[in-house]
Order: C-alpha cells, then sequence, then structure tokens
C-alpha cells in the first residue's frame, strides 16, 4: 500500500495540461477550488441513510456542509435497521483539516465532524432518525477537480429505538467547481 500511495503523490507528469502555465507548486486553477470557500462538489455517495447523490459546498477554507440524497435506506448497520426501500437524506457539518501530504498529482487531507440523518419509508413505518460523528480522509485530485473521500462514521440511531453502531463506514466520488 505504501509503494501506491508514494506513487500517487509524486507523479508530476499529471500535474499540468500540455500547455498550461502550471508548475510544481502552482497548479492548475481547477485543482485550487476543490478545498476552497465557495467551492462546489457533486457526484455519488453514501451516509448514514443510505447512498445517492452526494453533495458538499465549502461554506469556508476550513469548514463545509456534505449530503446525500439517498433513494434508498441501507443506513450501514443492517442489523438494527434492514434494507428497506424509501427516502433518505444526511447533512453533516465538517470541520475541514489541514493537508497531510501535498504532491503534484494529488493531496491527502482529513476532516471531522457531525451530522444527521433521516429515512422514510412507507406510511406504516415512522420515520428513521440519526446522528452520526465523521472523520473522514480525503484525496483531491489535482489535474481533475475530483475528490475522493473514506469516511468512518460511528452513529447513534434515535428512533424507532435508540441503537449505537460503532463501526460505519461511507465514502464519496465527487467532481468540483
Amino acid at each position: 500500500m505504501t509503494p501506491f500511495i508514494f506513487a500517487l503523490f509524486s507523479m508530476s507528469a499529471m500535474a499540468a495540461p500540455p500547455g498550461s502555465d502550471a508548475t510544481p507548486g502552482n497548479h492548475p486553477p481547477q485543482a485550487a477550488r476543490t478545498r476552497t470557500a465557495g467551492s462546489r462538489g457533486l457526484g455519488l455517495g453514501s451516509s448514514t441513510a443510505g447512498a445517492g447523490i452526494s453533495g458538499k459546498y465549502f461554506l469556508t477554507d476550513k469548514t463545509s456542509l456534505q449530503g446525500v440524497l439517498s433513494s434508498w435506506g441501507g443506513w450501514g448497520y443492517s442489523g438494527y435497521v434492514g434494507y428497506r426501500a424509501g427516502l433518505g437524506l444526511n447533512v453533516d457539518y465538517l470541520y475541514e483539516m489541514p493537508v497531510i501530504v501535498e504532491g503534484d498529482a494529488a493531496e491527502l487531507a482529513w476532516n471531522i465532524g457531525g451530522g444527521a440523518g433521516v429515512g422514510f419509508f412507507s406510511s406504516a413505518t415512522p420515520p428513521w432518525l440519526a446522528a452520526a460523528a465523521v472523520a473522514g480522509l480525503e484525496v483531491a485530485f489535482k489535474p481533475v477537480p475530483i475528490e475522493l473521500v473514506l469516511e468512518y462514521r460511528p452513529t447513534l440511531w434515535l428512533s424507532p429505538g435508540p441503537a449505537f453502531g460503532l463501526f460505519g463506514a461511507t465514502g464519496h466520488l465527487r467532481y468540483f467547481w
């Protein structure tokens, strides 16, 4: 795994498209927008409430909101909720932490925060409500503004009855503009 990570962050051939004025340390304009105030990302992802369309908006350089609108509810912890067809919505508030490693092709950073999720299944079933902590690793690619995120997400289910899931994991793949 270590050789892969080293290769990912040291690939200078992908750092700048032909004909651009980007040099190492002076990245193309689209790369700089991934983790800055006002940047927006849209793609696919999963959350406490299921998997579906994932969005992220940077409020500042250090904070962001991410959300997932899901067309089905898995809730990540099938022993408690099970898999049910329905609609889920999750919103997280994240603190964007400093970059851990930066190279010409990508940067590795992390975030931490919390959020809430709700799932609506059938009219006969009450909505499912949950609160979750989030700790994520983010790989932001520089040649194209794409972010790959893997998250650890311990979750407290509040409704229809209390339960705790310590081993939740989610992920996102988003394009930024």
